[in-house]
């Protein structure tokens, strides 16, 4: 396809429609027509729909749009694999000048009309150079349902409070329960906003359950359970003198990888993902179904010819690591793995096979179900329920949909088909309540940190009140007065009815009840239905006015502890900022307040370049656990390590005082690795040396080099020619090598994300 060329002036909105259409591969379906209709108006649209269904078409034209008004577009997403996969397209689609990528580790034409780039990066730009965004046509913001992320939903929701009003949004969000009452958020905090809500499948899904070498319909035609299956799982979990259930085949009675694989070639339902929540299990059962093998001899030998193409960039070395060889064993009889742990580099590989029809299964954890653009005819979800950090707990209905949403190719399967295998821990009533039970709300997960308050912080008599504005603005607030307003609706219909109720009933008897001494209920005293009815009012309107008072409460007293350890430490003195101040604005991070004060306390004023980047990966490995490592840092950086938890003390004690908790700290097993990897310790030996998967090691690295950049930016903001600006290059050129700049440009076209973003 030729690049799109940009237009001279604006066109009107029906030859907008169809010169977007006419490039269009599907015929549209009713809801994206109506979105393009909205955003040719000039107004934001909120799309909620299904995985799989063509949301994305929505975003497309209003970067259509936005280019043929010649303005900038915006695309935001949640992870750096959907913008390096979204950036490719548009470049193919608008040419290498018009499109730019920015990313944690990489910075490609940031200039560009159209700009891909992470939620956080849109967040920073906000908060500190708003007026980028003055010739921004629109935002959008894919994957909005990202709100309720513990760790990171805060993040959009600054984004959405802080755009500017004069930008189109376009958010993007799998269906929801409480669609509506996001779109009234963002309708409050940014501008009115069209909610459209499809809620079909552009392909049929068929619920199956296998069991006993079989797959049953998983209810019938009535919606009940089908009759073969009721009564059937859970048995275990139910507890003794039950059976273990019928047709045991692997632990526990489950039946095995190999047997649902087997029966889904025969049945003609691959190629298929296969889900489960355990990396380990992705592995293992990847390695299991390849014993048997589902590639042909002409598919072994494109496999091949792709793998080495893939490959060919990485070092001999690199080519040795032991994921590398596993991987690979089992691409080429037909089947692949994906999970966080995987090295980018072969994440990608077994996109592009699988994308390209040369793989019968991919076993992947929950994290392939997050846009990737991978459809197949059949998902199976291998276990109902999983550990979410903290305990076991059964998947969701958003969840399962969210999986089930790759099944079922558009233009290609008539139908798409979901395979929950028997378990003697789920009974089969359970899998229909997680298949079809209502969906749940977005919940918001909004936070305040030290840098965005340094970042909205004001001169004069009220320096807090953008922060404030900014608290009171969050979805969480607006929930709090969703709750109070359902009360004053509830108090207000029943004025009415005392208003306008018929005299002889509200004035009929009614009884109020007591618990007496001996715990027999006895009439309390007589009351008539308006004497009820106005104490239920009184009670309404106690409790509408408790929630708001909470919240105005809750806002004031979050403020004021931010502010208290900001002055205790000296980022604010009389209410106007200081120099530290300046240099914590730069950090985004979490940990940013403890670098600053390690920064300004001269920790880092020895040390070397592998010392700094080894200190600053102690704060961006984010497991708790334990792990076998073996190697060991110098003993010159032992002080260095000794004054920056000092520093964290000093900040942990500030917020205890305070009676607050932003600031994690940093990792305690994680030593020695950082520092071995930037003196050129081969990343094979690394493996060999430490018990962390590959794909963990490589995202640390990547924070790594993002959390350096920010620091960069903090001492430059102390002081322009601060030689630790310096000694972050450096670093950065120490750890940028090998597999770990491979994997810094994976799924980008050549030539970009090979050099260190310095800007």
């Amino acid at each position: 396809m030729s690049p799109v060329a940009p237009r001279t002036g604006p066109l009107p909105a029906d030859t907008l429609i169809a010169t977007f259409l006419d490039r269009a591969e599907f015929p549209l379906d009713d809801f994206q027509r109506e979105a393009i209709d909205v955003l040719a108006s000039g107004a934001s649209v909120m799309v909620a729909a299904p995985t799989g269904t063509g949301k994305t078409v929505v975003a497309e034209f209003a970067i259509h749009r936005a280019h043929a008004r010649g303005r900038r577009a915006f695309y935001t997403t949640p992870i750096k694999a959907l913008s390096n996969q979204k950036f490719r397209d548009l470049r193919a689609a608008y040419g290498p000048i018009a499109v730019g990528l920015m990313t944690g580790d990489v910075v490609e034409n940031p200039e560009g009309r159209i700009c891909v780039m992470t939620t956080e990066v849109v967040r920073n730009m906000l908060l500190q150079r708003p007026h980028d965004f003055a010739d921004v046509d629109c935002l959008i913001f894919d994957e909005i349902h990202f709100l309720s992320d513990p760790a990171r939903g805060s993040t959009w929701e600054e984004s959405i409070i802080c755009a500017p009003r004069h930008a189109q949004l376009v958010c993007l969000s799998a269906t929801v329960s409480n669609a509506a009452q996001v779109a009234d958020w963002i309708g409050e905090v940014h501008r009115p906003i069209k909610l459209i809500i499809h809620r079909q499948r552009a392909v049929p899904l068929e619920n199956l359950y296998f069991h006993e070498g079989a797959l049953h319909p998983l209810m019938d035609g009535q919606g009940r359970t089908t009759a073969a299956l009721r009564g059937l799982g859970g048995e275990l979990r139910i507890g003794p003198g039950r059976t273990r259930g019928r047709g045991r085949r692997g632990a526990a009675g489950e039946p095995l990888p190999t047997e649902i694989v087997a029966h889904l070639q025969q049945a003609d339902l691959l190629p298929a993902i296969y889900f489960f929540f355990s990396r380990r299990e992705c592995e293992n059962g990847a390695e299991q179904v390849a014993t048997r093998g589902l590639a042909t001899a002409s598919q072994v030998a494109q496999i091949r010819e792709r793998i080495d193409a893939h490959l060919a960039d990485l070092d001999p070395t690199d080519r040795q690591i032991a994921q590398v060889a596993v991987l690979t064993r089992t691409l080429v009889r037909g089947v692949g793995f994906h999970h966080a742990g995987l090295l980018p580099v072969l994440k990608a590989l077994v996109e592009e096979l699988f994308q390209a029809g040369l793989l019968g299964v991919v076993f992947a954890t929950d994290t392939l179900a997050l846009g990737i653009n991978m459809p197949a005819r059949t998902v199976v979800v291998g276990a109902l329920s999983k550990f979410d950090g903290e305990s076991r707990r059964p998947l969701t209905p958003n969840e399962y949909r969210q999986l089930t949403g790759r099944a079922g190719r558009r233009g290609i399967d008539a139908r798409g088909v979901a395979v929950i295998p028997y378990s003697p821990w789920v009974t089969v009533r359970d899998a229909i309540e997680i298949a079809t039970g209502d969906l749940l709300p977005i919940e918001s997960a909004f936070a305040l940190r030290y840098n965005t308050a340094l970042n909205l912080w004001d001169r004069g008599d009220r320096p807090t009140a953008r922060l404030a504005r900014l608290f009171a603005s969050s979805l969480r607030e607006f929930q709090i007065d969703d709750e109070a307003r359902i009360l004053l609706a509830e108090a207000q219909a029943l004025r009415h009815e005392l208003q306008h109720g018929p005299r002889a009933v509200l004035d009929a008897p009614a009884h109020r009840w007591r618990r007496g001494a001996r715990g027999h209920e006895a009439v309390a005293a007589r009351y008539t239905r308006r004497d009820l009815l106005t104490d239920r009012i009184a009670g309404l309107d106690q409790e509408s006015l408790r929630a708001r008072e909470r919240k105005s409460a809750r806002t004031a007293r979050t403020i004021r502890a931010i502010e208290a350890v900001l002055a205790r430490l000296g980022y604010i003195h009389q209410g106007a900022l200081t120099g530290k101040a300046a240099a914590l604005r730069e950090i985004f991070d979490a940990n940013g307040i403890i670098l600053v004060e390690a920064i300004v306390g001269g920790t880092f004023d020895e040390a070397s370049p592998a010392d700094v980047l080894e200190a600053l990966s102690w704060f961006c490995y984010d497991r708790d656990r334990a792990f076998f490592n073996r190697f060991r840092m110098p003993a010159r950086v032992w002080p260095l390590r000794d004054r920056l938890s000092r520093a964290q003390d000093v900040v942990l004690r500030a917020e205890s005082d305070a009676a607050l908790a932003l600031t994690p700290g940093f990792a305690l097993n994680f030593t020695g690795i950082a520092h071995a990897w930037c003196l050129g310790v081969p990343f094979e030996e690394m493996m060999e040396g430490i018990g962390i998967p590959e794909g963990d090691l490589m995202q640390t690295f990547t924070k790594t080099l993002d959390l350096g950049r920010q620091v960069r930016a903090a001492v430059l903001s102390l002081d322009a020619r601060h030689p630790l600006g310096d000694i972050v290059i450096a670093a950065e050129h120490l750890m940028r090598r090998g597999i770990v700049a491979a994997c810094a440009s994976v799924g980008l076209p050549p030539g970009v994300g090979t050099d260190a973003a310095t800007e």
